[in-house]
């Protein structure tokens, strides 16, 4: 079975460099094309979909394993999340000390958009739900990816 999954871990990796290139506004054909705006996200997401169901659809066989499966995917993903959170709060900190102490101020005044409201909701992964992107603006996709982890395994094991 892994050997066969290689093959689409290529067409993951080529999609996640896309993405990245489209985030970091690198100026090439390729991510300044139509179909880069959205579909590499949308092609990433099918295709990993389409390995965890492979990797994981007879293994939800009673409540202790999609507990299991869901703490796996939470220390996969929240300490990397934590951290960048942690990052961009200590930014928002410097901000309010630059603009309090010298009167420095950003393109957007420190923690207006970034507020406590938007730091609890991304510690607790709800930013998805949020009608605009705070803090870390990609890590939308974790929240999503996290509860969209949540309705899979309660699908398999109800199947």
């Amino acid at each position: 079975m892994k050997n066969r999954l290689q093959s689409f871990e290529t067409y993951r990796g080529f999609a996640a460099l896309m993405i990245a290139a489209v985030h970091f506004n690198v100026n090439s054909p390729l991510s300044n094309h139509s179909l880069a705006n959205g579909l590499f996200v949308h092609f990433f997401f099918t295709l990993s979909g389409f390995v965890m169901y492979l990797n994981y659809h007879n293994k939800f066989i009673d409540f202790n394993s999609v507990k299991n499966f869901l703490k796996k995917r939470f220390f996969r993903l929240y300490p990397l999340h934590l951290l960048f959170l942690i990052i961009f709060l200590i930014i928002e900190i410097s901000k309010y000390f630059l603009q309090t102490k010298y009167g420095l101020v950003a393109n957007n005044p420190a923690f207006s958009a970034n507020n406590l409201k938007n730091f609890l909701g991304n510690i607790i992964l709800l930013q998805v739900f949020f009608d605009y992107n705070t803090f870390n603006n990609p890590s939308w996709s974790i929240s999503a990816e996290y509860y969209t982890y949540m309705v899979f395994a309660r699908v398999f094991l109800f199947m």
